[in-house]
């Protein structure tokens, strides 16, 4: 996979000064006289590219290049916010990348809409900053245009669907990443054509210590109300896991 995580090519905010930083980190990595692979080779001339991207003028077929040096080798771009784009976004780059699979993790509405809440909260750029548990500020919240852009994955898995058949789009529960991360990892590796056993080992999640908010009984209402229909599309949708999501939510 590239060294940085979240391109955010297609959603107009590249990672440039973060490349910047890891290849600063790599130069010192070097004067410390660390061996270099094939694997830090190919990540070297990856930042090398990505640093030559230029905003409005570096299109798909620069952003194609980045994982030329990959080879025959399976790569990808994880970026969340992917699942913002529109259909005509996701018709284009499935036209210049006709071999392209996606993987798509699904989480409850309400606990994605939360988690979201909390991490900027944490970062100090979300509302209610002064008034964690407001419920009028969690209904700020909901409305802004990106919130609801990340809130509904029935819709997002369908803007998806128009671009790609079925069976290039995997569409996995974050229940099962908690409840049978071994399993889900198997599936996903399946998916890609890859060889299920292989990978590294299932690790905990580093941000799963960080401090957390609850909802008082008047957001948790609020939230359960608002994406009650959505929970009920998604459980026939997605099936599993998601159809539990009913009873979480009444």
């Amino acid at each position: 996979m590239p060294p940085v995580k979240e391109l955010h090519f297609f959603d107009g905010r590249f990672r440039l000064q973060r490349a910047a930083d890891v290849l600063a980190g790599e130069h010192r990595s070097a004067k410390r006289g660390r061996g270099s692979d094939d694997s830090e080779a190919r990540n070297h001339a990856f930042l090398q590219l990505a640093l030559t991207y230029v905003a409005g003028h570096s299109d798909i077929e620069w952003y194609a290049k980045l994982f030329a040096m990959k080879d025959t080798l399976q790569s990808g771009d994880i970026t969340p916010g992917y699942s913002t784009l529109g259909i005509g976004d996701a018709r284009r780059i499935a036209a210049r990348f006709p071999a392209l699979k996606v993987l798509f993790l699904v989480r409850h509405p309400v606990d994605r809409l939360w988690s979201q809440f909390n991490h900027e909260l944490r970062r100090g750029v979300g509302p209610g900053v002064s008034n964690l548990i407001d419920a009028a500020n969690v209904r700020a919240f909901l409305d802004r245009p990106d919130v609801q852009a990340r809130s509904f994955p029935t819709r997002i898995y369908n803007n998806w669907r128009q671009a790609l058949p079925d069976s290039r789009i995997f569409a996995g529960l974050f229940d099962d990443l908690t409840s049978e991360p071994h399993t889900l990892r198997a599936r996903i590796l399946t998916f890609l054509g890859l060889d299920p056993a292989s990978g590294n080992e299932v690790t905990l999640n580093r941000k799963g210590a960080q401090q957390k908010i609850e909802p008082t009984p008047e957001i948790t209402q609020l939230l359960d109300e608002y994406f009650a229909d959505e929970i009920e599309v998604a459980a026939e949708l997605f099936g599993g896991a998601a159809r539990g999501w009913r009873r979480k939510a009444s």
